[in-house]
């Protein structure tokens, strides 16, 4: 069962769950077109006593909700084959583009990560007062900043009032090429001719083997209840935030290649955001930029995060000498990490 998920997957006929402009979400299944849909806010526990739609040429669309009781939806097929919870993926955040919950991805051994345990950002400094009442409905409990001091100083995170998140920073830096760095270059046109695609390759390469300390204290922190559900972020949430989350799916057992995807979705969800920037950078300062020359450092290729993977089998001959020497995650821990953020159906 795990590899036909994984499978499906990496083909695009996985089930997906996207909110629209009109404000309704979209429930997507090409492998079971008419599968009927139930919906709860407790992803473990959704009553069936009534569908809220069926899937009609394998699309629905249910009305939204961005209240602090968030939807899941249950899809169960009509054919009786093993039906699975989803839910949105890219949250609803006005002041957030890449604000994302990393549950439902299928591993190895025929589980999925739970729902509402595990979230990865952009930075936090602009989230609207709306945006932190939808915060603190995710029951979020510490939030693990990578950024730099001079990057918490200039944008300081917003955090819900009420029952706040704890929030600790083990501060990715001189590892990678910083954002203070690149915006410098941007907006002086570049006049020392940066290569920003090598400077992503040998960035990520670098990072996966000096961060150590820093991706190893963020799995401690995964292992104490009280620290979940746990949110990382960096400015961005794509270069450190994507090193970092490509790291947990594979030490919860999810394939490479699905936490490649993963990785990816920045370059989705972040597209039009990524085009204004540039497009505003070039209007601003005066001076023709090579938008072409830009874009890559503004988001992701699966290019650079493959370099991290490369850098760690040159270094290590794999994932798990890595956990084991590198992180301290050694083959115990990262079982009993399964055990609390793997749900098993």
């Amino acid at each position: 069962m795990g590899s036909e998920v994984e499978a499906e997957v990496e083909e695009g006929r996985e089930p997906t769950v996207e909110r629209d402009a009109r404000g309704h979400v979209r429930i997507e299944w090409a492998a079971h077109p008419d599968a009927h849909v139930y919906r709860g806010s407790d992803p473990h526990h959704i009553e069936r006593d009534e569908p809220v739609a069926r899937l009609e040429g394998g699309v629905a669309h249910v009305e939204a909700s961005r209240d602090p009781s968030r939807h899941f939806y249950e899809l169960v097929p009509a054919d009786g084959a093993p039906g699975c919870v989803v839910g949105e993926r890219l949250l609803p955040f006005e002041g957030a583009n890449n604000f994302r919950d990393l549950g439902g991805y299928p591993t190895r051994d025929g589980g999925r990560v739970r729902w509402g345990h595990l979230f990865r950002s952009d930075h936090l400094a602009e989230l609207s007062a709306d945006d932190l009442s939808y915060m603190g409905g995710l029951g979020i409990r510490l939030v693990v900043d990578f950024r730099s001091e001079e990057e918490t100083s200039e944008y300081p995170n917003r955090l819900p009032s009420s029952a706040p998140p704890k929030q600790i920073n083990p501060a990715i830096h001189g590892t990678a090429v910083m954002p203070g760095e690149i915006r410098n270059a941007i907006m002086s046109g570049n006049p020392e001719g940066l290569d920003f695609r090598t400077l992503l390759i040998d960035g990520n390469r670098t990072m996966a083997l000096r961060a150590r300390e820093q991706f190893g204290a963020l799995f401690e922190h995964l292992e104490h209840d009280d620290h979940v559900p746990l949110l990382f972020h960096c400015t961005a949430g794509k270069d450190r935030t994507g090193l970092a989350a490509a790291l947990i799916l594979i030490a919860l057992g999810v394939s490479e290649e699905v936490a490649m995807k993963d990785y990816l979705l920045t370059a989705t969800y972040t597209h039009d955001w990524v085009e204004r920037m540039l497009v505003s950078t070039r209007v601003r300062q005066g001076f023709d930029i090579d938008l072409d020359e830009v874009r890559p450092m503004m988001s992701v290729r699966r290019e650079f995060l493959q370099s991290a993977f490369d850098g760690i089998r040159d270094e290590f001959g794999g994932f798990d000498r890595y956990f084991d020497e590198a992180l301290g995650m050694t083959p115990s821990r990262r079982e009993a990490l399964r055990a609390r953020l793997v749900a098993r159906s």
